[in-house]
């Protein structure tokens, strides 16, 4: 017996991979400044959008905090003594992308983490990074699935 209409029948039905959150996320444009400088009005509208995509999609919360975690332990410590501890969690999220393939995951990676790592240099930069994170973090909470 077929079922044409299985995907119509099963309301609670998911295709694998949806990135319906992240429609909002395509007009809004990572900014430098928001590393460089500080966060502004600007970087939390694009915080909220990346944090609705991440959670409406197949992102897990622990993946992000698995992310969140190590930045936490470099921060307690101090960018300047950790700087290599920092440099290498570039490779650890590419990794995981690598390891997971979930679209949501590629555009945290491509749109927001890969851009705002390459930008941090010393206390202040690295400080407006984390801001950035815990504010992408704390919007994923909200919108997030699980």
């Amino acid at each position: 017996m077929s079922y044409p209409n299985y995907k119509s029948r099963n309301p609670n039905h998911q295709k694998k991979g949806n990135n319906d959150g992240c429609k909002d996320i395509k007009d809004l444009s990572f900014k430098n400044e928001w590393i460089t400088s500080g966060v502004d009005d600007d970087a939390i509208k694009f915080a909220e959008s990346m944090g609705k995509c991440l959670g409406k999609t197949d992102v897990s919360s622990s993946q992000l905090r698995n992310i969140y975690g190590e930045i936490v332990r470099i921060k307690m410590k101090g960018y300047t003594n950790e700087k290599n501890a920092f440099i290498l969690l570039k490779p650890k999220v590419a990794y995981n992308y690598g390891r997971l393939k979930k679209p949501g995951f590629k555009i945290f990676k491509y749109k927001f983490f890969d851009k705002a790592h390459d930008l941090v240099e010393d206390d202040n930069t690295f400080k407006n990074f984390v801001n950035l994170f815990e504010a992408i973090l704390a919007y994923h909470k909200v919108y997030g699935k699980r």
